[in-house]
């Protein structure tokens, strides 16, 4: 039977002995921030907006990640003064708010339970994303997590996968129709069928941020035998190839902007071709035992809150191909699970009656939320009692749950927008506008904080990225506004259609969504978007031209949730 995570590598308990050596020799200034900065990203570990806080970023490979696995680490943080767990896009947790002396005990602990932060940041081979639905949709070519676990399981034991030019991004798609996020990662992998053996498209060279691009056709079949060969070569390439002086073209793309298409996919043959011969094949043992046997309970009453159950059950729970289970949908506000919630000793409940389910029952999704998986049929009363009392979350329509935001201003470094609060926003400005929003789950709203693509506006049907606007000599929260990426066969990034203030965009958004319901004929929202939504959505942006003036409206200068204008820091 297959391991339900990825293996830790022989080395961790080094690179965690080391990791506390040099933050005390940073804490004692004998080692510089520059320097001691290169070695604490690339073990998932980041300093936050405010001065010597730090995050601690949990790989969970495909957000796959045990019930007993997050009570323990849930117990973890709480011990060691966090009172923040986020969930991210890259299907990853991160521990927020630690004091620098308390991270290496976090990473011992983390180790203890079998996960790992180091690769979670720096010049590394990041979290490889696997489609949420693996091993129980019902459109699925095959399930890929075992790939995606003996893939990781390998590559993090190699030296030679930390300390590269910049970052690579692996992710897999599990149905051949839904190449999504595999179109853009340094590596993607769509699972196919040829003449009854397993395999995948392959694109290279897809990723957001500057000069953004889907990836490039590799192969279309590799045998599934031949994975780690594959990522072998190209990390090989990767590392002769990559831009180690311009970090801002440091990515696997920029060697195909520099080489053009045909010289860089020729090359990365050869390096695969290389790596074969010189390496074992990936053995995967794809026999992932999902369900283990379970005792009858009865099911609870549920009283007068049976019409709020079979409205839940609507929206949130998905019959599985297995028969007699279910998937469901948790909705994570934002991704953050405070520690401080009163909330938190249902979340344990909900955790233990998940264990009995087995350890296949919990993934992180790339929205932020969590996947509840192989939930047996007349289980669904029992769970959604536990979940009530997260009302705020689980009582509303789908869509303003799978809103995407960046972490924000507030906590990184480098961001420029409060992308949490504009979300929060939207959300607000959605649940009050009286639209029929379950006509809406499918459209993808993602929100970043600046021009990077952590929230990934260039993957969504209505994408927004974070900007400084000035209007005279006084500037204000904007973003970008992005339309219609194509997710599907045909992959492509979202376009920029205009700049919006900040705090015109929730009644932008809603009056957009109010159109496309007039409009849209049965149509996708995508789809309604490259059509003649397109010029609705161009046209509205021209009703929010105008600015008004600071003296007008000093509150316009400010950041959703921001308590001082606009660029002004903190006493």
């Amino acid at each position: 039977m297959s391991s339900v995570t990825y293996r830790l590598p022989d080395t961790l308990s080094g690179s965690i002995s080391e990791f506390a050596s040099k933050a005390r020799d940073y804490e004692d200034k004998r080692l510089p921030a520059a320097d001691f900065k290169a070695y604490r990203t690339e073990m998932g570990v980041y300093e936050q907006r405010r001065d010597e806080s730090y995050m601690a970023r949990v790989r969970t490979t495909g957000g796959v990640i045990t019930p007993a696995q997050l009570r323990q680490l849930i117990a973890i943080a709480r011990a060691h003064g966090s009172d923040l767990l986020h969930l991210t896009t890259r299907q990853e947790i991160q521990i927020q708010d630690l004091a620098l002396d308390e991270v290496d005990q976090v990473l011992t602990d983390l180790q203890a339970i079998g996960l790992a932060t180091k690769g979670g940041g720096g010049n590394t081979v990041r979290n490889i994303l696997v489609s949420e639905l693996s091993g129980i949709g019902a459109e699925e070519t095959f399930d890929t997590t075992p790939y995606a676990m003996e893939l990781t399981s390998r590559l993090i034991a190699e030296p030679d996968s930390y300390g590269m030019p910049r970052k690579l991004k692996f992710a897999f798609s599990s149905a051949e129709g839904d190449v999504d996020y595999a179109a853009i990662n340094d590596l993607g992998l769509v699972a196919r069928i040829k003449d009854g053996r397993r395999g995948f498209r392959v694109y290279v060279g897809g990723g957001g941020g500057n000069k953004p691009t889907v990836g490039w056709l590799l192969y279309d079949f590799l045998p599934a035998e031949e994975l780690y060969a594959l990522a072998k070569g190209l990390k090989n390439f990767f590392l002769d190839y990559g831009n180690r002086k311009v970090r801002s073209q440091a990515r696997l793309r920029f060697v195909f902007y520099k080489l053009g298409e045909e010289e860089t996919l020729r090359l990365i043959k050869e390096y695969y071709e290389k790596a074969r011969t010189a390496s074992a094949p990936l053995d995967v043992d794809t026999n992932i035992d999902e369900r283990p046997p379970y005792a009858y309970r009865p099911v609870p009453s549920l009283g007068d809150a049976e019409a709020a159950y079979r409205l839940w059950r609507r929206r949130y729970v998905t019959p599985q191909r297995q028969e007699g289970y279910c998937s469901v949908l948790f909705p994570v506000l934002l991704g953050n699970i405070w520690l401080t919630d009163g909330r938190m000793a249902r979340l344990d409940q909900l955790l233990g009656l998940l264990q009995t389910f087995g350890d296949h029952t919990l993934r992180f999704t790339n929205t932020q939320n969590i996947r509840l998986r192989n939930i047996p049929e007349h289980a669904l009363p029992e769970l959604y009692l536990l979940l009530r009392d997260f009302k705020d979350e689980t009582a509303v329509p789908v869509m303003v749950n799978n809103i995407i935001s960046c972490t924000g201003a507030d906590m990184c470094r480098i961001g420029i927008c409060l992308s949490k609060g504009l979300v929060t926003a939207i959300r607000d400005e959605l649940l009050r506008s009286g639209l029929d929003l379950d006509r809406l789950s499918d459209v993808a709203i993602h929100v970043t904080g600046c021009p990077n693509s952590c929230g990934q506006q260039l993957w969504a049907d209505l994408g927004f990225a974070g900007r400084a606007m000035r209007n005279g000599s006084h500037t204000y929260p904007g973003y970008q506004v992005f339309l219609s990426a194509s997710r599907h066969d045909h992959p492509a990034l979202s376009q920029p259609i205009g700049c919006l203030g900040a705090h015109d965009v929730p009644r932008y958004v809603c009056r957009l969504l109010a159109a496309y319901l007039r409009e849209g004929a049965g149509r996708s929202f995508a789809d309604y978007l490259k059509g003649d939504g397109r010029d609705r959505a161009i046209g509205l942006l021209a009703d929010y031209a105008e600015v008004p003036a600071f003296e007008t409206d000093s509150g316009y200068y400010t950041d959703w949730g921001a308590d001082r204008l606009f660029g002004e820091r903190p006493h």
